[in-house]
């Protein structure tokens, strides 16, 4: 509470300063254990953000980018160019919707225009399926999650055409049984 209690003093002989009374906190700083203040958390710095960065994306099985708020490709993940075959330098020069089935542009386009342009839908996360086309024109099934934070898209997508075709392939086993 702020106060200060003295424990003890002692009386000055002759020819002595006079010796200033303890106070409580002087004594506890005394018999109390030494500890070493604690470190500042460690903080990602400006220098190493890309190294950092690039791990982080590196780590993910799932297709990982970053997109511009045009919606033009500004990073990829190996695993985005390990799946679709397209290097990191053709991806800059296209869109999303670029990669996005003929079948399924219109219904992509409507999920992700308010994501692009409304400024309400900022921070708001959308998940879809659609399919994609690799560069060797293989078609993969892929659920997308996109949120847009500023002027930038960070996009997630797990390809998921084995499940697909795994559910194919039960559909069709069904109706033969039926």
């Amino acid at each position: 509470d702020g106060h200060r209690f003295i424990i003890g003093s002692e009386m000055p002989e002759k020819g002595r300063k006079k010796v200033k009374p303890l106070a409580l906190e002087d004594i506890l700083d005394d018999i109390a254990p030494k500890t070493e203040p604690k470190k500042p958390a460690t903080k990602i710095s400006a220098q190493s953000d890309e190294a950092e960065l690039r791990h982080f994306l590196n780590m993910s099985n799932d297709m990982v980018a970053i997109s511009e708020r045009d919606s033009t490709f500004a990073r990829v993940n190996p695993t985005f160019n390990d799946t679709l075959g397209y290097a990191d330098e053709e991806l800059r020069e296209m869109t999303f919707i670029d990669l996005v089935h003929t079948d399924d542009r219109a219904q992509v386009r409507n999920s992700i225009v308010g994501l692009m342009h409304d400024d309400t839908q900022e921070e708001h996360i959308i998940d879809f399926e659609a399919r994609v086309v690799a560069k060797s024109g293989e078609t993969h099934w892929v659920e997308w999650r996109q949120k847009r934070v500023g002027e930038l898209i960070f996009t997630v997508g797990r390809d998921v055409t084995a499940m697909k075709s795994h559910e194919e392939a039960l559909r069709r086993q069904e109706q033969q049984l039926a």
